[in-house]
Parts: structure tokens; sequence; C-alpha cells
């Protein structure tokens, strides 16, 4: 059943990236918490990657991993960069460029808002590569001890600067440290999401019956995660206090619990003509060109729009645009993408 977990996280990148589309559509205001799966996504199947290496080979190679992770975004993102530079006239800044080109974006600003969130999963992938490095030198009882209690620190701390920027804003007013967008889109305030994956995808490595084993003895704990979670995603209230603190790390938990559901399934017979359900495969095959899909959405939304009038921007417009979205992703993946990871998996395996 291997096979039916992964396209079980292709399902969940599906949904979201579907959930991010039709929001700045403008036709589901919660959809932006896509990217909240996103981070949980990433981070679960980055640790689990390298805690695989480490449990294999009892050391963990960064830079190899680091190189791999380039080939996957790298290419892409720079050459989406380069098409903006290129066919959009607009007056750039140092600081823009900057944050265009070294991923700092979400600090310094730049082209495109949404890429906020691939410098938030840069930073990432060379903070757990250093963190898993640096424990791989030690021996295995040292790793067993210090990566959870790592990575439990990289959860609880955005809170606490997430909940002082809230405080800091009331008393300092709205700045570069302290807002609302700051704490949507700076780093620190908002790495818990990919290290609360990651904790997910440690624990799902070394102790994957006993993951199972607690999901079936505190179902009831994960229900009420869920219902919470839910709360927050349609209350979409982002800038007051529960929100903009705990409410984050309650996303986080609702989309991990989802993830650990989701794994569960995948482990029962009983449910395999769910992964054959033609709708699944389907929301499925969009997960596998999510990164595609969105760096490349906004800027087709934008040009759809400007074609038609404000009194023609029905129905028609957006499914237009939806469909266009999908249809240059698979192009890209099959023709760019794809090729790309060919040459990666062949000469740094």
């Amino acid at each position: 059943m291997t096979t039916n977990r992964l396209e079980g996280l292709d399902f969940l990148r599906g949904i979201s990236i579907l959930g991010v589309i039709l929001f700045h559509l403008g036709y589901l205001y919660f959809g932006w918490v896509g990217v909240e799966c996103f981070f949980i996504l990433s981070g679960f199947l980055i640790a689990q990657l390298l805690c695989k290496e480490y449990a294999e080979n009892k050391k963990i190679k960064p830079f190899r991993f680091l190189i791999r992770r380039g080939f996957k975004i790298y290419p892409l993102y720079y050459l989406f960069i380069l098409f903006t530079y290129l066919v959009y006239d607009t007056e750039r800044t140092l600081k823009m460029i900057l944050g265009d080109l070294f991923f700092i974006r979400n600090y310094l600003g730049g082209s495109w808002a949404h890429t906020w969130s691939i410098c938030v999963e840069e930073h990432f992938y060379l903070l757990i590569a250093f963190i898993l490095w640096i424990a791989s030198s030690k021996d295995y009882t040292y790793w067993h001890k210090i990566i959870p209690k790592t990575f439990l620190f990289f959860i609880l701390t955005p809170l606490i600067l997430r909940t002082v920027n809230y405080y800091g804003e009331i008393y300092w007013g709205e700045s570069f440290l302290f807002g609302i967008l700051a704490r949507i889109v700076h780093t620190h305030n908002r790495i818990d999401s990919l290290f609360c994956g990651a904790l997910l995808g440690y624990y799902y490595t070394f102790f994957k019956d006993a993951v199972f084993n607690w999901i079936v003895k505190f179902k009831g704990l994960l229900f009420i995660i869920i219902i919470i979670g839910l709360y927050f995603i349609l209350t979409h209230i982002r800038g007051n206090l529960i929100y903009d603190t705990i409410g984050y790390s309650f996303l986080n938990l609702f989309f991990g619990v989802l993830l650990l559901l989701l794994l569960k399934i995948g482990t029962h017979e009983r449910y395999a003509f769910w992964f054959k359900n033609p709708i699944y495969l389907w929301v499925s095959r969009l997960g596998t060109y999510s990164y595609v899909a969105y760096l490349i959405h906004i800027p087709i939304i934008q040009f759809i729009h400007h074609l038609m009038d404000d009194n023609d921007y029905n129905i028609f417009p957006p499914l237009l645009a939806l469909i266009s979205v999908f249809v240059f992703s698979w192009l890209i993946s099959k023709y760019v993408e794809q090729p790309i990871l060919r040459y990666r998996n062949q000469h740094y395996k």
C-alpha cells in the first residue's frame, strides 16, 4: 500500500493547490490555508527523507540533500523570475531584486507576493539539513534524544514570537517587524508549520507502529483537533490575537492529523477502492504539478482578468484561468521539470 500513501499525499497537495487558486480567484475565502497544508507536507517529506538516510547510513549528507532540492526548486523558480523581469515592465528596487534572487522576498519584498512561502521553505531546508547533519555526528541515542526536542523548539518559538509581534504592533505600531504581514510571511513567525510536519516525519520514520497505535488510542482527541482546526479555517479572522497566535498552531495540528489519518487509511485494504476513485486520482494528479501551478497561477489569473471587462468577469474567466493553470503546469512539468529531475536522479543519487 506504499503507493497509495504517496498518492494520498499528492491528493492533499491537489486539494491545497485548488484551494489556493480558488482563493486568489476570489471564490474560496479560506483557500489560503492550502499553504499551511503545503508546509506540513513539505516538513513531513523532507524529515522522512533525511531520517531514512540516517537510519540507513548513520550519517547525513547535507550538501547532497541541498543540491537535490535545488534541482527541484531553483530552475523553475529562476525561469519564473526571468520571465517576470522580461515581460513585466515595472520599476524594481535593489531590495526587491535581492529578495527575488536570494529567497528573502518575505523580508525585503519582491516581484510576486505569493513567493513568500517558497522563501520560508528554502530557509527550512537549510535549517533542517544543518540540524540533522550536526545531530548525525553524535551517537544514535543522542540523535533520538535531541531531534524531537529541537523540532519542538522550532514549533513553539514561532508561537511565542507571533504573540510578541501582536503586542508589539499594539504598543509600537505597525512596522517591518510588527504587524499582520510580518506574522504571515516572516520565516521566524511561520516556520513552525514545517517543523510540525518534520516532527511527524521523524516519528513516522522511526516509530510508525507506535504512531498508528496512538491514532487509534487518541481518536477522540484527534476529532477535537479537527473540529477546532475547522473553526479556525472557516472563521478566517486573521489579525486578532487568538487567530494570529494559537490559530496557526491549530491549523498545523489540523493538517498534521489529516496527514496521519490518510497514512493510517492507506494501510487498510478495505479502503483501497478510495484510491481508485476517478476524482481522487484526478486531484492527486493535480497535486503532482502543485509546485509549478503555485508559481504560475497568479500571472495567469491576472492575464485572463486583464483580457476581460469587469462586467464580463463571470464564471467563465475563472474557469478558464483554472484550466489554463493546470494545462500550463502539465506542459512545464513534462518538458522542463521532469527532464531536470531525471538528470538530477542520474547524477546525484
